[in-house]
């Protein structure tokens, strides 16, 4: 596959990997933030990997339509638009990391470009990231997921690790 090389600003810097997932959400509970039941479930799944070793990686918002996706798309094709822009998907547990600060500079919510993880009823889930005020009565914010098979209209905002 050929790559098209494209320059994507830094949207957030995090520290990712390192902490279990009881870690995680002891890091989420002592900064203010909801999270869904949904997230509960598909955070706690043995899908849900999470790096021993921490690292440091740079985050980019992106929409379909700068990936060059006119009209609506599949995950899969906006996944395998975005590699050959050079994006990486994001590992499980950046959602908890970029949440915490996460206001709406960008959007009221952004979808975590990562793995999909199966849930309890072989769906597969995405993690989605809404800003202060947009759900859970004016939450710091709120960590949620959604169906990874969902058709997305080129608008939409995802977060690729760079």
């Amino acid at each position: 596959m050929s790559e098209i090389r494209r320059e994507f600003e830094v949207w957030r810097t995090a520290f990712v990997g390192g902490k279990n997932t009881n870690e995680l959400f002891d890091l989420v509970d002592d900064f203010g933030v909801n999270y869904s039941d949904w997230f509960v479930n598909i955070i706690r799944k043995p899908g849900c990997k999470i790096e021993e070793k921490t690292r440091k990686i740079d985050f980019t918002v992106v929409s379909p339509s700068d990936l060059g996706i006119l009209g609506f798309a599949n995950t899969e094709a906006i996944f395998f638009a975005a590699k050959k822009h050079g994006l990486n998907l994001c590992p499980h547990d950046a959602a908890a990391k970029l949440v915490l600060g996460f206001d709406n500079d960008k959007a009221s919510s952004l979808v975590v470009a990562s793995e999909p993880i199966v849930d309890l009823n072989d769906v597969s889930m995405l993690f989605l990231l809404y800003a202060k005020g947009e759900r859970m009565d004016d939450a710091i914010c709120t960590l949620s997921t959604t169906h990874a098979d969902y058709v997305w209209h080129n608008n939409t905002l995802f977060v690729f690790a760079l």
